[in-house]
């Protein structure tokens, strides 16, 4: 027996975790060398000495009297029988975390406690490091205006930012623990299944466009990336989603084609009234001669009847209408505006001109205020009010 006592004390002082046995009144009986290393006080100090007082806080003295006593009484308390974080102080007065297991024994020489003390500084400071960056993932996630979420194996969402819980209209805190097709758009988590499926069938991440409803911003064009993150073994895996909004690229995207378009127009018609206008010179070049010749008549045949006379005027003043129109035309064709001083009045009486061709039908009435010169593109102001005309002419005729 005594040879067993001397190996259970060789065992018990050789552990690596602190062991104590206190006796019914809270007295130290027992101490091991891993209990003089962690706390700091000798096996001669520590032996006979309240152990609450011994290695509690202060500031735990009051209440841990009160669990003495209870625990004396009916062999229970708090932390009896059970694994439990604490604070306990070193002899330095040092504060530290334990995990303590208490249980009691009874032999015919009384009650005693036994305490199994482990040091959880280093699993403690762990753990809280794992909060901050926990803590900082969310905060930068929570910075990113692009809605970013992400399911874990059985489709439930583990983590999302912000923007994300904004867009489905919920709070993060009701997004995640929840099902994609829960709280999302029906069409939304159909996109995000089928993309899923195809990321897991060649496990390469995948970008897919669709139309969307969203809580905050209303219906919008996006682009969803999908991508697989797989955890430390290939069993486990999740799949992170990023929603990009697209809609004013595509709206941009969509100006610069009509401008480019526009601009093929210009091209175009600018090529047309080239053309045209150089059979519109000769027409008009000859009607001009003819009525220089009969101005200034060399020969009596020079001189045109009165019936000729009034369809050369007609040709005259069509072709200058023409020229008009054609000059509209190469306008189309040029990238800059002739900036010069102009007249008003006569600018409006051309335009009101090119609309008398357009409709004869329709009365239309110009009021003049004195002959106003202002600095500006003749033709292209001749170019609005004849489309401000026609619109009005349709307008009236529907």
């Amino acid at each position: 027996m005594a040879c067993e006592a001397g190996l259970l004390e060789i065992a018990v002082n050789a552990a690596l975790n602190p062991i104590i046995i206190i006796n019914n009144f809270g007295e130290v009986v027992y101490w091991n060398a891993a209990a003089e290393s962690t706390f700091g006080y000798s096996r001669e100090e520590a032996i006979g000495q309240d152990v609450h007082i011994l290695i509690a806080p202060k500031r735990y003295h009051e209440q841990v009297k009160r669990g003495v006593e209870i625990f004396r009484e009916c062999e229970s308390g708090e932390v009896a029988n059970k694994v439990q974080e604490l604070q306990a102080v070193r002899k330095n007065g040092q504060e530290f975390p334990i995990e303590l297991s208490l249980s009691s024994i009874k032999s015919s020489e009384g009650r005693w406690s036994v305490g199994v003390v482990r040091d959880i500084t280093e699993q403690r400071k762990a753990k809280e490091d794992l909060v901050k960056k926990e803590m900082f993932i969310r905060r930068l996630l929570n910075e990113i205006d692009k809605p970013i979420f992400y399911e874990n194996s059985d489709g439930v969402i583990v983590l999302c930012n912000i923007a994300f819980a904004n867009m489905v209209g919920l709070s993060v805190d009701d997004v995640v623990g929840r099902l994609l097709s829960d709280i999302a758009p029906a069409c939304f988590a159909n996109f995000n299944n089928a993309a899923v499926f195809k990321i897991i069938e060649n496990g390469e991440a995948h970008s897919s466009e669709m139309c969307l409803e969203t809580a905050d911003k209303g219906l919008r064009d996006i682009v969803l990336h999908t991508s697989l993150m797989c955890g430390d073994s290939n069993h486990e895996f999740g799949i992170v989603g990023i929603v990009i909004d697209v809609t004013e690229e595509k709206k941009m995207m969509l100006k610069i084609l009509d401008s480019e378009r526009t601009e093929s127009i210009g091209y175009l018609a600018g090529g047309i009234g080239h053309d045209f206008n150089n059979y519109l010179m000769g027409m008009a070049g000859n009607a001009g001669l003819m009525q220089i010749l009969h101005n200034s008549p060399k020969k009596p045949e020079d001189r045109l009847s009165e019936n000729q006379l009034k369809y050369l005027k007609r040709v005259l003043e069509v072709s200058e209408r023409a020229g008009n129109l054609v000059k509209q035309l190469l306008s189309l064709g040029r990238k800059d505006f002739v900036i010069e001083p102009i007249s008003m009045n006569l600018t409006v009486q051309q335009a009101y001109t090119v609309l008398r061709t357009i409709d004869k039908g329709t009365e239309i009435n110009i009021c003049s205020h004195g002959d106003d010169y202002i600095s500006g593109d003749s033709l292209e102001i001749q170019r609005l009010i004849v489309n401000l005309g026609v619109n009005a002419i349709h307008a009236m005729q529907s």
